[in-house]
């Protein structure tokens, strides 16, 4: 097993224990969301009425089997590392809040999980990671850095912008991120929808268009899909293909879901739903299909 794999494989135990270590209670939840609302763009967890994959909760998944490997992992002393770490952080504006250096059974060198505080800006993290990797690269006892980001400016709420694994090679990549971390994208994907309504103008445009009376329209509420991976793509796919839609998802892409109501051609207020794509490498939005 690589040591990337056996990373995420571990990285649930490697937090229990941290948490453990470090005396602190429960995180912030940790459950995947099934759709996020558009309503200042929190994540609520609402399913798409069955049109959409419902996604996979990590309540409880993180528990689950993680005791038997917690007991594979022991506490090093790694305080070169970590203090450098430390002076790393303080150099480029950030706060290290929290470090563990573990190590993982049949390893000889030491695993480091740390929590940083840091400007809630793409770029600054990027730089940060960046400087991150050079540092566990030339570090003779590091095999490898689990980091999460919080930002500095909320200091007192849970580091939860964004995580990401920095590996012994002197790579990294993010591993999650939450839609509160200012990346280009995220951005992008916030300014979609009205602040307070949750409502997605040029969605609504569109679905306008197509009604016998567009004055009647109401919106009720919008969630939509952040499509991060392939397999979450296939599954929207699926679901378009077997509704008769020509339309096709790709990674990047969103998948929007508007409740509405609006008078048909009889004069009659009826309940309807709305599905589009909006589509992060061209910035334009699509209507699918009204039901």
């Amino acid at each position: 097993m690589t040591t990337r794999a056996m990373l995420l494989a571990m990285l649930p135990a490697i937090c229990i224990f941290l948490l453990a270590a470090c005396g602190k209670g429960n995180g912030a939840g940790g459950n995947a969301p099934a759709g996020n609302t558009a309503e200042g763009n929190a994540a609520a967890g609402s399913s798409a009425d069955g049109n959409a994959p419902a996604g996979n909760s990590s309540a409880g998944s993180t528990a689950a089997g993680s005791g038997a490997a917690a007991d594979s992992i022991s506490t090093t002393d790694n305080s070169e590392f970590e203090k450098a770490l430390g002076e790393l952080a303080a150099e480029n504006g950030c706060s290290l809040s929290s470090v563990l250096s573990v190590t993982p059974e049949g390893k000889t060198n030491s695993s480091v999980v740390a929590t940083v505080l840091i400007q809630n800006d793409e770029q600054r993290v990027n730089d940060f990671l960046s400087k991150l990797a050079e540092l566990v690269k030339n570090s003779g006892q590091t095999e490898s850095l689990v980091i999460s980001f919080g930002d500095i400016e909320k200091a007192n709420e849970p580091a939860g912008l964004l995580s990401a694994i920095v590996s012994g090679d002197g790579s990294w990549e993010i591993s999650q991120e939450s839609i509160d971390y200012n990346s280009e994208r995220n951005l992008w994907i916030r300014g979609q929808f009205e602040e307070g309504s949750g409502a997605h103008p040029e969605l609504e445009r569109l679905i306008r268009s197509t009604l016998p009376d567009a004055s009647s329209y109401k919106h009720r509420r919008t969630i939509y899909h952040d499509l991060k991976t392939e397999d979450f793509c296939a599954e929207i796919n699926r679901i378009l293909e077997k509704s008769g839609s020509p339309e096709r998802v790709e990674v990047g892409d969103i998948y929007i879901q508007t409740n509405f109501t609006a008078k048909d051609a009889s004069g009659k207020t009826v309940n309807r739903t709305a599905y589009g794509i909006g589509d992060y490498s061209e910035r334009s939005v699509r209507l699918v299909r009204i039901e």
